[in-house]
């Protein structure tokens, strides 16, 4: 049977299950009483959907992690927090300011959307997001929303949503500040002051964090380090004008520059290797939003406004001097409206129609000094339309349905969706599940090309598709004490990008055919058997072919993360341990020839632990380690991963409650 007649059939599978999940629930009303509300988590996810939806009734497969799980966490940047949930691999470029990538099911970099305080930050060029030297202290909470989201957010939103909010200083009593400072290894230098409070009817949040390390040298060859250093301001500003209406701002800016090796064949390898360079890549980015909310019908009907902006600008200079530079900007418009009404009379249901249109604008400058050829003020638009459904029902039964179509001028239009269901028993078991599908947009190089005598662009190129499910079952025992989760997934992509060989070393993007599909198993458990001790474990399974029927690169078909914070001391003390395992991995190679060849990365275990002191009230000091047995692995094929490093710092609290 043809991949079209499957794809078909999984489609009307989909709109089977979205339909009779609507009507079953009240089949069994008598049958599945609501939990009381005392059972709940007291969650909220706001990026799950069009508006926040406790954790409970999202149907989605998300992982939430708190200001709180970072500040006992031992890890220190953004990809530190990620490697350990499921579904998700992490790959870094040697030292902190290489390039790092987050891959989630098994799909591309450029498959999943980073969002920051409502702006969408992928790379203008090529799609992906860059997570080097992401700080945490500005950080209140990360949302990670896995499986198809397209339906709400459009592409890039392929396998999954990474949704960051920063921290404001809405509904604080009185105004803080925290200066945090800490140091160590491999000349590693850390610090970072933020001050947030609320007078009135006016909040607002500024945070400035700094860091700086000399690093390790990640190549075979020379002794350069590879050292960077990066800053990165945030704010975020509101003022409730009146009961009704309110306004809000933020932005984000940062800057950093990084050393870098490059690839190359030294004496006597038959492939390239990572060869000790004196790069240099320098990086900035900018970011802002302006919103409004105004809310009628005593707060039941709500319209919300919004203007974003982010531009980035790169530029790599190599042994023979400047290189590469490029410029991406992308100006957006979003208008939501949502009216929440209940239907006493049909079901007893509750419900929320959210309706919206946005409108994106991105334009991008690339040069390449070396070969003095450029893409050159290239600019494409795309305008969207959506819908979405939310229903809850007294059976503890939450349904969602979001509907999404994306008029594209540079490629061909998108027509997305998303159907989720969560059924919640007295038992202290949640079922969820989702179906979608999802597109992600040709990048500028692929459409348009780069060093033309290398490169060529694809102006025909469709957008890739996907449809993606996952079913789950999560269990709370012992009166919340135990809580574990497990969910298997199944996705079909289709038009994936693939490179194809044209004359001499040119080459091409062109869209593959047929499909691939990649499936697995994610294990989430969480359990505090004692009041003074937490445990959290994940476990991943994935298993996928690429267009070449080979397993994807820098993907591991088993991934386990286990994170233990023990409290002592009358609470003034917190130990956290945490071992992070990722399982062989396929990477590629080049010859001389520049012919590809498959390499396996062998598996790796880092240990890490963060001891945590409270003084006072207003002081702690910390103590922390990573890579403390000193793993020798490459997340990439020839980097060598980072070596054993030690820190240690103090965080102090001015004001507050």
């Amino acid at each position: 049977m043809s991949a079209v007649s499957r794809v078909s059939r999984r489609q009307r599978l989909a709109i089977l299950f979205a339909s009779a999940a609507i009507v079953t629930p009240g089949l069994a009303e008598a049958q599945q009483p609501p939990l009381p509300a005392s059972q709940l988590p007291e969650i909220t996810v706001f990026g799950a959907s069009n508006v926040p939806v406790e954790a409970p009734r999202v149907g989605a497969s998300v992982s939430v992690i708190t200001a709180s799980d970072i500040a006992n966490s031992p890890g220190r940047t953004l990809p530190d927090i990620l490697r350990t949930l499921p579904g998700v691999a992490v790959s870094q470029s040697g030292t902190s300011g290489g390039l790092t990538q987050v891959r989630i099911r098994g799909a591309e970099a450029r498959h999943t959307l980073v969002v920051i305080d409502g702006v969408a930050v992928n790379d203008v060029g090529n799609g992906d997001f860059n997570y080097a030297d992401f700080p945490l202290a500005d950080i209140e909470r990360v949302e990670v929303i896995r499986g198809p989201q397209s339906g709400l957010y459009g592409s890039n939103a392929h396998s999954g949503v990474i949704n960051i909010i920063t921290k404001s200083g809405r509904g604080l009593t009185k105004p803080e500040a925290t200066v945090q400072i800490e140091g160590g290894s491999l000349g590693t230098a850390r610090g970072s002051a933020s001050v947030r409070g609320a007078q009135g009817n006016v909040y607002g949040a500024l945070t400035v964090q700094g860091t700086r390390t000399d690093g390790y040298n990640p190549s075979r060859t020379g002794t350069e380090r590879d050292g960077s250093h990066a800053v990165t301001a945030t704010g975020r500003f509101g003022a409730i004008l009146s009961d009704i209406f309110e306004v809000d701002a933020s932005f984000r800016v940062a800057n950093r520059v990084a050393r870098y090796d490059g690839f190359g064949f030294p004496a006597g390898a038959a492939f390239s290797e990572l060869v000790d360079e004196p790069n240099r890549a320098f990086s900035d980015t900018i970011q802002g939003r302006i919103g409004a909310t105004l809310k009628l019908l005593e707060g039941r009907w709500t319209h919300s406004f919004a203007v974003t902006g982010f531009q980035q600008r790169q530029r790599d200079f190599d042994r023979f001097g400047p290189s590469f530079s490029s410029t991406g900007e992308r100006i957006g418009a979003t208008y939501r409206n949502a009216l929440r009404f209940d239907t006493p009379g049909f079901l007893g249901a509750s419900h929320t129609l959210v309706t919206g249109i946005d409108a994106q604008r991105e334009t991008y400058r690339y040069t390449d000094t070396f070969n003095t050829e450029w893409i050159d003020g290239r600019s494409r638009q795309r305008i969207g339309i959506l819908g979405e459904w939310l229903i809850d029902l007294p059976t503890g039964t939450s349904l969602s349905n979001a509907v999404r179509h994306d008029w594209n001028n540079a490629f061909a239009n998108a027509l997305t969706w998303r159907s989720t269901i969560s059924q919640r028993f007295e038992t202290g078991t949640r079922v969820h599940a989702s179906v979608g599908r999802g597109f992600t947009a040709p990048t500028f190089f692929q459409l348009y090309g780069y060093t033309p005598s290398f490169f060529v662009g694809n102006p025909n190129l469709k957008p890739e598709s996907s449809l993606g499910w996952d079913a789950g079952v999560e269990q709370t025992f012992f009166g919340g004490k135990l809580v574990a989760d497990v969910t298997y997934y199944d996705t079909q992509l289709s038009n994936e990008f693939t490179t194809r060989n044209l004359t001499g070393f040119r080459t091409t993007s062109v869209n593959a055919a047929g499909n691939t599909r990649r499936n697995g198993v994610e294990f989430t458990v969480t359990a505090k058997p004692f009041d003074w001790l937490s445990l959290t474990g994940t476990y991943t399974y994935f298993t996928g072919l690429d267009g070449n029927g080979l397993l994807p690169v820098r993907r591991p078909n088993h991934a386990a993360s286990l994170s233990a914070t023990a409290h002592f001391l009358d609470n003034k003390a917190r130990l956290t341990v945490s071992v992070v395992h990722n399982g062989r991995m396929r990477d590629s190679r080049f010859d001389v020839n520049f012919n590809a060849s498959s390499v396996y990365l062998g598996s790796y275990t880092l240990v890490g632990a963060q001891l945590a002191y409270d003084v006072n009230k207003k002081t702690t000091v910390f103590a922390r380690a990573e890579n403390i047995v000193g793993q020798r692995y490459e997340e990439i094929w020839s980097y060598r991963g980072g070596p054993f490093q030690a820190l240690a710092g103090v965080k102090v609290t001015l004001g507050g409650d």
